[in-house]
Order: C-alpha cells, then structure tokens, then sequence
C-alpha cells in the first residue's frame, strides 16, 4: 500500500527559477492571459445559465440565448472564432482546450442557492 504525504517524515520539494527572455516573457504572458480569459468567459456562461434556471414560459429570445450559451459552453472553438487574438500560435492550445471549472463552482448549478426561475 502506497504511503500518503502526511505519512513521511520529511517532504522534499524542489524551487526553480526561470529566466525567460523577452521573448519567452512575451508567449507566457500571452498564453496566461488567454486561460485565465477563457476560464472567466466559461465562469460567465455558467453564471448565466444559471440566472436563466429553467424558465416557465416559453421566450423565444430567452430559449435562443440558452442554446447560444451551452454551445459555447461546449466547445472552446466558438471562443476562438469570436476573440480572433485566441487564434494566435503563440497561444498554448492545451490551456484553452482544456479549461475545466473546479469542482466549488458545481454548487451554483445546485439547488442549495435560491433562485429565480420567474423569467
């Protein structure tokens, strides 16, 4: 059986340090910008789904603005195609691919807030 961290009595860890050039600062930066954009774009579409709730009466507007928000929801390509700086080969794929929300952020979508569903 495999021991656990606290188990050890010692950890060991390892520091590093970077010395980017200006150019290496430049694709960093931008690849860092660019998640954190698309991680509060996904946090948005989220919120937003959830203020809208399961609405009671049928709203053409309000039903067409759902389905927009759970397409961009699933797929970061429509991001790209709307914010054409994601588009950028400097920008690392993987980061905006891969966006995942933490699992704190689940509870919104949950009944434990209250909402209103009235639309």
């Amino acid at each position: 059986m495999a021991k656990a961290m606290k188990d050890y009595k010692y950890h060991f860890g390892l520091k590093l340090r970077i010395y980017p050039d200006y150019q290496q600062r430049k694709i960093i930066k931008m690849s860092s910008d660019a998640s954190r954009f698309v991680y509060n774009e996904m946090v948005y579409i989220n919120l937003e789904l959830w203020k809208f709730g399961n609405p009671k009466i049928y709203i053409a507007a309000v039903r067409e603005r759902i389905e927009q928000l759970k397409g961009l929801k699933d797929s970061t390509t429509q991001l790209k195609d709307r914010y054409y700086w994601l588009r950028d080969k400097n920008v690392d794929s993987l980061a905006i691919c891969e966006v995942e929300l933490p699992k704190g952020l689940e509870n919104v979508q949950t009944d434990r807030f209250t909402r209103n569903t009235t639309i």
